[in-house]
């Protein structure tokens, strides 16, 4: 509500804002996530930087939560991380699959020390930059983060799961990052369409 003077007083009008129209923010698609980590080992610590992009990808971490992982919050035999330091100051627990775990050991052996990755968020911010500038693939941690959600929906996997992965505390929030192209829609629609239950 807007006010106005008017002849000594102040009487209300109403005022229509423009809508603002939510843009959908870029996901990567499979060529995309391979060329990423293509540049990934054309970098200069490429055994560290690629565990870097699987372990985003694999788990849907937060850039801090990434920087702040213990070598001891990692079971290296199960891909199971316990993050400590979360948005929502919870503990959760997120997972990795065998590829992620398989390389994770591989670095491990490289570097045991912590935290997990050095660097500071400058840093990773910096390094997503280099692997835009060589993938020619305009990519982020959030950007990761995205497109963790999206393929994680697209691969079948419950969106409650998907919200406790994340450390959303409400399902609308998880559900603001997943990016649905008309091809899901289309498959989803074959498979669920109330006339194929007749």
């Amino acid at each position: 509500m807007i006010y106005a003077a008017r002849e000594g007083y102040i009487e209300p009008f109403k005022v229509r804002l423009p809508r603002i129209v939510e843009e959908r923010q870029p996901v990567l698609s499979a060529e995309e996530v391979n060329r990423v980590l293509e540049a990934a080992l054309d970098t200069w610590r490429p055994v560290r930087n690629y565990a870097i992009v699987l372990t985003l990808l694999d788990s849907g971490l937060r850039r801090g939560e990434l920087l702040n992982l213990e070598w001891s919050d990692i079971n290296l035999e199960t891909g199971r991380i316990i993050v400590r330091e979360s948005k929502s100051r919870r503990h959760r627990t997120v997972f990795v699959s065998q590829k992620t775990l398989t390389h994770l050991n591989y670095y491990h052996a490289k570097w045991p020390g912590s935290p997990v990755f050095p660097l500071t968020p400058g840093g990773l911010v910096s390094l997503f930059k280099r692997l835009s500038k060589k993938s020619g693939i305009y990519v982020t941690c959030h950007a990761m983060r995205r497109s963790f959600a999206t393929l994680s929906i697209r691969a079948g996997l419950p969106l409650p799961a998907l919200q406790r992965i994340m450390g959303h505390r409400s399902i609308e929030t998880t559900q603001r990052y997943i990016y649905l192209i008309d091809d899901d829609l289309e498959q989803a629609h074959t498979k669920h369409s109330p006339l194929s239950l007749l």
